[in-house]
């Protein structure tokens, strides 16, 4: 379950090799069912089922739903009265949105809690966070910890990718867990992103969110009907500083959010032919999880996929 104030979140189990691809492309804008045409059958059903769920999301906050397109960075581009973020696993699928006036950019990700092991894990930690990672071994007990790390990252990734179009790379998020039990905090170039995870069934869940900085649209620095990305770089700064990995020192968010703002929804849907019929449906991420790399037993093959993963995350890496 997201627990993430003032969003929205729609949910499902996904059984990889089910699930028709002509519901899915009927419940969700033709030109969202475009950007899935060439795709092999379980990624189409993945990313429609994102795109199915962004809809759902939406339509607890009362939008209608509106075409979640491709940014030029790969991402989703969500339209102007919203902002969002969509994750999903072979087995899992979840979409994000809120309003821009309480999140400016929020970013979800999901993946299997298994640990990445030594060698992987190099190629994405800093050496600040793998030291982290031993920390947290020894003061928590062994756990999927650089996983967690890596998580956090790649929806670091995706909340600054959506908001700024800047591509970046794994070494310019640094993350540190554990200033409350399950706690985040990412820096990204000096501006402290924080969130949470959650391990629930084996299914690692997490997010980090920027609040608006601002109280209404009215009064939002960027030209009207612009997205929230476009208005950024108007917006006052966040609060800069780094992330520090010692517990109990965490800080207030850049603003909190009004009383009014602050409930939580998450909406559990499973896509079934009566289900979409009716209407109850949707970025995905900014290519393939590196953490899909641990299906492979092969060193050298887990090696290959990891580095062709980097590549689609992050091409600088």
């Amino acid at each position: 379950m997201w627990r993430i104030p003032g969003v929205a979140v729609a949910e499902t189990q996904l059984v990889p090799g089910s699930g028709e691809l002509d519901v899915l492309r009927t419940a969700v804008d033709a030109r969202e069912a475009a950007l899935a045409d060439g795709m092999r059958a379980d990624r189409a059903r993945e990313f429609l089922t994102g795109r199915v769920l962004a809809g759902r999301a939406a339509s607890v906050l009362g939008l209608r739903h509106r075409a979640v397109l491709r940014s030029t960075n790969g991402g989703p581009r969500w339209p102007g009265d919203r902002t969002g973020s969509i994750t999903h696993t072979r087995r899992y699928a979840a979409a994000a949105v809120s309003l821009p006036t309480v999140t400016l950019a929020v970013g979800l990700d999901a993946e299997e809690d298994r640990s990445l092991g030594e060698d992987a894990a190099a190629f994405v930690l800093t050496r600040g966070e793998l030291d982290h990672v031993r920390e947290l071994q020894r003061s928590d007990g062994p756990a999927a910890w650089d996983t967690r790390i890596v998580s956090a990252k790649e929806a670091a990734f995706k909340l600054w990718s959506g908001l700024t179009g800047e591509r970046l790379s794994p070494m310019d998020i640094d993350v540190r867990l554990g200033e409350h039990p399950d706690g985040i905090c990412a820096a990204v170039h000096g501006t402290v992103l924080r969130g949470r995870f959650s391990v629930e069934d084996g299914l690692l869940r997490s997010w980090v969110r920027l609040p608006s900085l601002v109280p209404s649209a009215a009064e939002n620095s960027g030209p009207a009907g612009s997205s929230p990305a476009q208005q950024w770089h108007g917006a006052p700064e966040p609060r800069q500083a780094g992330c520090s990995p010692a517990r109990g020192e965490a800080e207030h968010t850049a603003r909190e959010l009004p009383a009014a703002s602050s409930g939580v929804w998450s909406v559990p849907w499973v896509v079934s032919r009566s289900s979409v019929s009716r209407g109850t449906g949707a970025s995905d991420g900014q290519g393939g999880s590196i953490l899909a790399a641990r299906d492979s037993n092969d060193v050298s093959q887990r090696s290959a996929v990891i580095s062709r993963s980097l590549k689609a995350m992050w091409p600088s890496a």
